[in-house]
């Protein structure tokens, strides 16, 4: 679980760099674009259709945006919770060792022991 955290987090980092860089190279290239469209003397995109295109992709980037936080959040949230239960799992019922395919001492998984 700390491992699949360590991932989000990294990943979210991955992505908010990366995104920022697309939003970066995606403006310059529409605007390469645009240029291009003059050279080649074909009407370029009128300013609602190029407004109506940009603002779907800044919605796009909020949302996602959003869902990063979001599971950035639920992550360290269950981070915090499981080390809470772990440690009164273990605290209040104690552990031991349960052999797993008969062979002891090999295969040995550690088993929670109600306390009564």
């Amino acid at each position: 679980m700390c491992l699949l955290a360590i991932c989000m987090s990294s990943l979210e980092k991955c992505l908010f760099r990366s995104s920022a860089h697309f939003s970066i190279v995606l403006l310059v290239l529409l605007l390469n674009c645009k240029n291009c469209l003059y050279i080649w003397e074909i009407k370029p995109l009128p300013v609602p259709s190029f407004a109506n295109i940009f603002s779907q992709s800044i919605g796009c980037l909020f949302i996602l945006f959003m869902v990063s936080f979001a599971v950035q959040k639920i992550v360290s949230l269950t981070r915090s919770h499981l080390f809470i239960f772990a440690f009164i799992s273990v605290a209040k019922c104690g552990c031991r060792r349960v052999p797993v395919l008969g062979h002891k001492g090999h295969f040995e998984i550690f088993q929670s022991s109600p306390s009564f």
